[in-house]
């Protein structure tokens, strides 16, 4: 088990060394094919300590979240996604990478309010984050393993929509919690509405304190925002925060481009770092070889399978449907209440968006 290191903040985890060791042995030994599925430096040290730092450095919680993980990146293949896949979104400029903290963090943009109601389902939206999230890891130079996201929420406006916006925002959360833990240092919220601190008071019983104390507000206006000024220097921050770098015109060429010059420059960076010595391979066992093998044998990928097909399907769907008589998972009953004023349909979507998480573990990000 972890243990909190001396002189680290309360919400802090230690993880063993031990630990980490035993987590890699068992994911190569119990699910070699798996372990093999994986797109190649996945399954790296920095992985099983955030895995088991999402899990308060329980090895067999930190497992079976590790196990899930690579069942769903299998099917999902997010390393393989391409711009094309994904360009209208892109066009919108709702979530995209602009450039980093002072640490050196990928900082990672979302403004909600770009988002087009309508436009493409929560699977694909979801496939089109998780894009985003791949490129900001591809970004990340060595020693760094997480990113700042700023949620910028000028101009969002409470409509009806917000329940199946309600919906997108659980899945990004589940998503970041289940197959990205540990990936985000702090998120930034650029002038939160008033009805964000009902949504923090919903969410507190599902998410750890760790991750609370990643949010910071930040209610600036022009060009001050203090927060984010302490955390980003003006030469890496958007002029719409008082920086010098440009806002993305979402063009696909633009964006092929930027993420190119920002892998070019993380690989130029891991070439000057010197290479690291294998661990030692420790006592070695008659089962050793076997997964020790398995960890060295060539990574192979595979295509999209069932999330393509899966798209493909509810594409094919919404072609037939409306968007009236669309299938909203129980929503339509919520949206019978929208007379109601803001505030209750508000309340409504933030319980239907979170209560469903209080069967799983406490989310960590």
């Amino acid at each position: 088990m972890a243990q909190r290191g001396e002189g680290e903040a309360d919400d802090a985890v230690a993880v063993r060394p031990e630990d980490v060791r035993q987590l890699e042995e068992r994911v190569w030994k119990e699910h070699p094919d798996l372990a093999r599925s994986a797109h190649e430096g996945f399954l790296s040290e920095e992985t099983y300590r955030r895995y088991l730092v999402a899990r308060e450095g329980s090895v067999d919680k930190a497992y079976d979240m590790i196990v899930g993980s690579l069942k769903w990146r299998k099917e999902w293949q997010p390393e393989s996604i391409t711009p094309e896949e994904v360009e209208t979104d892109i066009a919108m400029c709702k979530m995209y990478i602009q450039g980093k903290d002072k640490q050196g963090r990928p900082v990672v943009i979302f403004k909600p309010a770009n988002d087009v109601d309508g436009v493409g389902s929560i699977l694909t939206k979801v496939r089109f984050y998780v894009w985003v999230l791949e490129s900001a890891i591809k970004q990340m130079a060595p020693g760094v393993s997480q990113m700042l996201w700023i949620v910028d929420m000028n101009g969002y406006r409470v409509g009806p929509s917000d329940l199946k916006r309600a919906k997108l925002a659980r899945a990004l959360l589940e998503t970041l919690q289940n197959q990205y833990p540990e990936r985000v240092w702090k998120l930034v919220l650029v002038k939160p509405p008033w009805y964000f601190r009902v949504l923090l008071t919903i969410m507190k019983p599902f998410v750890s304190q760790r991750t609370l104390n990643k949010l910071v507000t930040d209610n600036g206006s022009g060009q001050q925002y203090p927060q984010l000024d302490a955390m980003i220097g003006k030469e890496q921050l958007e002029t719409t925060y008082g920086g010098v770098l440009p806002v993305p015109t979402g063009s696909l060429e633009e964006a092929k481009e930027q993420l190119a010059q920002a892998q070019a420059q993380a690989q130029a960076q891991a070439q000057q770092q010197p290479r690291t010595q294998d661990r030692e391979q420790g006592d070695a066992g008659a089962n050793n070889d076997d997964w020790r093998g398995a960890w060295r044998q060539h990574k192979q990928d595979s295509g999209l399978g069932g999330v393509r097909e899966a798209i493909a399907a509810e594409q094919s769907s919404r072609q037939r449907t409306s968007p009236d008589d669309e299938d909203d998972g129980g929503d339509s009953a919520l949206h019978s209440d929208a007379d109601d004023g803001d505030e209750v349909v508000i309340v409504r979507m933030l319980q239907a968006s979170f209560s469903s998480t209080a069967t799983v573990h406490r989310t960590h990000v």
